[in-house]
């Protein structure tokens, strides 16, 4: 169970989000997050198909300062 349990912890802190979740976890509007990015408030990482994901740590840093 503990390895289990483990597992699931890893899967979460490695867990990227996609913009609909980012935005509602931090309650701004989308285009908040696109212009925090662009003004170096806030690091993605891109999918190989262009989409922005947000890390945990990303979010948590950024909701310490809205």
């Amino acid at each position: 169970m503990s390895n289990k349990i483990d597992k699931n912890l890893r899967r979460e802190v490695n867990k990227m989000y996609t913009m609909e979740e980012a935005s509602k976890m931090l309650g701004v509007h989308p285009n908040t997050l696109r212009r925090w990015e662009k003004q170096g408030k806030i690091t993605t990482s891109r999918t190989t198909g262009g989409h922005r994901r947000f890390s945990i740590e990303a979010l948590s840093a950024i909701k310490s300062d809205v």
